[in-house]
């Protein structure tokens, strides 16, 4: 089941600013209204420009995964599994304790 999804918005006309997918999807949930909160996997997934044929590096940035984890948290949503594909196109994943440290420590990833 998807909760809300995202795609990457770019300033072309200088009306918005550009936008990650992460920041997009977790803007699309709409609010919990259950007191605990709902466990989710975020799937971040890209794919190469030109075809779309085959899936490449979708590794989030540090502002991404702060700014999605919280505003899912605000929505009433917990993120259990994040998944993304690395650099060596594997798909890989952070755990909610995972994101959480890395928050707490602000570890940037590029």
């Amino acid at each position: 089941m998807f909760y809300g999804t995202g795609i990457n918005e770019y300033q072309v006309d200088g009306k918005i600013k550009s936008t990650h997918a992460e920041i997009n999807a977790s803007n699309s949930l709409k609010y919990s209204k259950k007191k605990r909160k709902k466990k989710i996997n975020f799937c971040v997934f890209t794919t190469n420009k030109h075809k779309g044929n085959k899936l490449i590096t979708s590794r989030p940035c540090y502002n991404c995964l702060f700014n999605s984890f919280n505003k899912c948290l605000k929505k009433g949503y917990l993120i259990q599994r994040y998944y993304y594909f690395d650099d060596n196109n594997e798909l890989k994943y952070y755990s909610t304790s995972q994101i959480k440290e890395m928050l707490e420590r602000r570890e940037v990833f590029y």
